[in-house]
């Protein structure tokens, strides 16, 4: 009982990693919806419907799943195609990282003295700048959601 409900709050949480955004025009709702690599995939006429973007963090939403979010919102707008129009990686905001020693708090878990503390501060600030910046990257799709005829 623990684990699916684990692996449901997990699901939760990885859905709510990706972030989508829609303008277009809405139709009756569908359910099978087909993925294209491009316009030039696509033999068929089609209707335009409107342009949809999924992002989410690279470390934590793979393309697989961003490619869902895009099948899963088309149908529910109405469309039975995606054109995939853009798929890359981009770096995202910068971030400090951690420095490069324990904070007191810690230090007094662990037991070690206000002595060692010192020589750690001393060792990795005196006179550098050690705080790292960390890049994160987003995935980013942009998609046409087209209406194809049959």
């Amino acid at each position: 009982m623990k684990f699916y409900f684990f692996c449901a709050m997990l699901a939760l949480a990885l859905c709510g990693c990706v972030s989508y955004e829609y303008t277009g025009s809405k139709a009756q709702p569908t359910e099978n919806v087909t993925i294209f690599a491009n316009r030039e995939s696509v033999t068929e006429k089609f209707k335009l419907l409107g342009m949809a973007t999924v992002s989410g963090n690279y470390q934590n939403v793979s393309r697989q799943m961003l490619l869902e979010k895009l099948q899963s919102e088309a149908g529910k707008n109405g469309a039975n195609g995606v054109i995939i129009v853009e798929d890359r990686v981009i770096p995202g905001k910068s971030q400090s990282g951690q420095p490069l020693f324990y904070t007191a708090f810690d230090y007094d878990d662990m037991e070690r003295s206000w002595r060692q503390l010192y020589r750690d501060v001393d060792a990795n600030f005196a006179g550098k700048d050690q705080i790292e910046t960390m890049t994160s990257y987003k995935r980013i799709i942009k998609a046409e959601f087209v209406e194809i005829e049959k």
